[in-house]
């Protein structure tokens, strides 16, 4: 955590060095307990400060918006108004690599800023984005963001994490802000500190409970489990259904359905799977638009050889299909090829797209959609253009060794693309840079 701090001792000296220890609840705003001292003089206090949470102050471009909260203290307890702005010392272009969004307190002790990072295919090394802080229109100090393109695609090993289990099927990662969630049909519901590198809470249900289609949208984690829209409370990590509407699967009967990838575009979610029917898998889809709480069924999906009646479902019962959402469309991974929906006109691509994507979900930043896979005894990050539909893959690794075949978590943070390496528990990233 770095300290902004405006200070006073009984010797009358400016303080140079502060240390911070505090505990933060989750990702929002004002729930800290937090103490001020001056590191080389215990008898001194802090009159006003702000202290940023996070203090590797290092982005890496890509396209994708981070906050960083804050957190403040004052002796007098009167509120006070914060505010930041992009200084021109920044050697970043403002507006076209990066800019700066919003900025909110969510109490009298905490709040956010937010970055919107830009990509483009330029090397430009690093660069520094430089904020000013205000406090009640009064400049305090300026902070400095470090803002890299620099490829590196050898793995970084950050931290281990809590073992959760074997590496099963399942596994889904989702990260909001600096804070993880894992979810394990092994061994529940995770909640880690990216910050501190801490399980900060966890839940366990019985082993291999299912938690549904997992997706985000408007900020939360939802599942769409058991005909049911859930979504999951980050405090308590419980699920609390919001919606169970009539849907199309309802009209079923006995006929049994599985649902086994979601898309959200616009304000709309899209749901794959297939159902039963006299021991065959047939495809079905279907929407949900949350505005108008509405439920429609979409076209059928075509049949391709590799997108047989097993479509969505392996020989050994788990789901291999993976999604990416892409402007208005909807890429339904496997086998190595790609199926392209198109929500807008409802329809689908008479012809397959080469693309050979990992087991995991991939996850999608700007025009690029990224992955690890395993091969040939060893680890490689996949990125998949999405506007010219080519494939491109980097070598992380020279041995599988520590690598499940089936990697899962994969997910990015500060523009790095992590996966959460089961097997060796080890928190991993890498970074394609443009240069």
């Amino acid at each position: 955590m770095k300290l902004i701090a405006q200070t006073k001792s009984i010797s009358n000296r400016l303080l140079t060095a502060i240390i911070v220890s505090s505990i933060i609840s989750g990702c929002g705003g004002g729930n800290s307990d937090s103490k001020l001292e001056d590191a080389g003089n215990p008898d001194s206090t802090v009159e006003d400060g702000v202290a940023l949470r996070d203090s590797d102050l290092t982005l890496y471009e890509n396209e994708y918006q981070h906050r960083f909260w804050y957190d403040v203290k004052y002796k007098d307890g009167k509120n006070r108004h914060i505010t930041f702005k992009v200084s021109e010392q920044s050697t970043a272009k403002n507006g076209e690599d990066f800019e700066l969004i919003t900025s909110r307190s969510t109490s009298n002790n905490a709040g956010y800023f937010t970055l919107a990072i830009h990509d483009d295919d330029r090397f430009e090394g690093k660069q520094t984005i430089v904020i000013d802080i205000m406090v009640d229109g009064q400049f305090i100090r300026e902070e400095t963001i470090t803002l890299d393109d620099t490829n590196s695609t050898s793995l970084t090993d950050h931290a281990a994490i809590e073992k959760r289990g074997a590496v099963g099927h399942g596994e889904t990662t989702v990260v909001i802000d600096d804070t993880m969630y894992e979810l394990s049909i092994v061994k529940g519901l995770f909640k880690y500190d990216l910050l501190t590198n801490k399980t900060v809470r966890k839940r366990e249900f019985p082993a291999y409970t299912s938690f549904g289609s997992i997706f985000q949208y408007d900020g939360d984690i939802f599942s769409y489990r058991n005909d049911k829209i859930q979504r999951l409370n980050t405090d308590s990590l419980l699920w609390e259904i919001i919606s169970a509407p009539s849907s199309p699967t309802n009209e079923m009967g006995p006929v049994s359905y599985v649902i086994q990838s979601t898309q959200v575009v616009n304000d709309t979610l899209y749901l794959f799977g297939y159902q039963n029917v006299q021991d065959e898998k047939k495809p079905i889809n279907f929407s949900y638009d949350f505005q108008h709480k509405k439920w429609k069924e979409l076209s059928n999906r075509p049949h391709f050889n590799t997108f047989d009646q097993s479509v969505l479902f392996g020989n050994d019962g788990y789901p291999l299909a993976q999604s990416v959402q892409f402007g208005n469309d909807v890429y339904l991974f496997r086998n190595g090829q790609a199926m392209i929906y198109n929500t807008s006109k409802d329809e689908w691509s008479t012809d397959p797209v080469e693309a050979k994507i990992g087991t995991t979900q991939p996850h999608v930043a700007g025009k690029y959609a990224y992955n690890f896979l395993v091969e040939d005894n060893a680890a490689y990050l996949s990125r998949f253009n999405l506007e010219k539909r080519t494939q491109e893959v980097q070598q992380v690794s020279n041995s599988q060794r520590g690598f499940s075949w089936e990697i899962k978590g994969t997910f990015m943070y500060k523009g790095r693309i992590y996966l959460a390496n089961n097997e060796a528990t080890r928190l991993l990233s890498a970074y394609w840079g443009d240069n």
